[in-house]
């Protein structure tokens, strides 16, 4: 980490995304960089620097994101391997990552059953699965008012959630619903008022029995299992 191109090694720069990179090599023939690009290397105050620099990351993430799509395929083949046909292979991405769209269609293309996703709201998930009509999608969601919005967009394009995950933002330690820290406490996101919500809006659609609500965190015994399941969750 970084805030200055002084804290780096030296021949290093200081990126804007505070990390020391290195300048490329000259390249095949040993061709030296040009001359701006010296230029942006040694003086601090160049703008140009800091634009070539954002370039090389730029690079590099692009290089990254292809590595974990690449590995996105090879662990879903080889849990496919491990499992020997038993069960089902799920995957969670984040709505919220540049690459969340990315993600979800590498794993469908690998024959992924199901994609869950929280982190945002995936009101798209059944157009990138449009070619997938037999993968399960499960959102991650917190309160009825999501809830309410997915199925409502998702209906319009010929889906329906195969499950519902409801998670309390506090208990869970997800990344969605509460958007403060003072929010993780709201009652509204209880589980003895978001269940029941979600079962009864369910329940008016006709879609009680064909959409299961699970329950997600804070749940450490059979007792909580029991209590959570008497709410409606499955």
């Amino acid at each position: 980490q970084c805030f200055s191109s002084s804290e780096c090694p030296v021949g290093y720069v200081c990126s804007e995304f505070g990390t020391c990179v290195a300048p490329p090599p000259g390249g095949d023939a040993g061709v030296p960089p040009p001359p701006e690009v010296e230029y942006a290397l040694t003086d601090p105050t160049s703008s140009r620097r800091f634009v070539w620099v954002a370039m090389i990351d730029q690079d590099r993430l692009a290089k990254i994101d292809a590595a974990n799509l690449e590995a996105i395929g090879r662990e879903i083949r080889a849990a496919r391997v491990l499992s020997e046909g038993r069960g089902l292979l799920a995957i969670n991405v984040m709505r919220a990552v540049a690459e969340y769209a990315a993600s979800v269609k590498k794993a469908l293309e690998a024959g992924i059953d199901a994609v869950v996703v929280g982190a945002g709201l995936p009101l798209d998930l059944p157009d990138l699965a449009s070619d997938h009509p037999d993968a399960l999608l499960v959102p991650i969601l917190s309160d009825a008012r999501g809830v309410q919005l997915i199925v409502k967009k998702w209906e319009r394009k010929k889906r329906l959630p195969d499950a519902i995950v409801i998670e309390h933002p506090r208990l869970a330690g997800g990344h969605l619903g509460a958007a403060k820290i003072a929010d993780l406490n709201d009652p509204r996101f209880d589980f003895e008022r978001v269940i029941p919500e979600v079962v009864e809006l369910l329940r008016a659609q006709g879609l009680e029995r064909r959409v299961p609500v699970i329950a997600a965190g804070g749940i450490r015994t059979r007792e909580d299992i029991a209590r959570l399941q008497a709410l409606g969750a499955a």
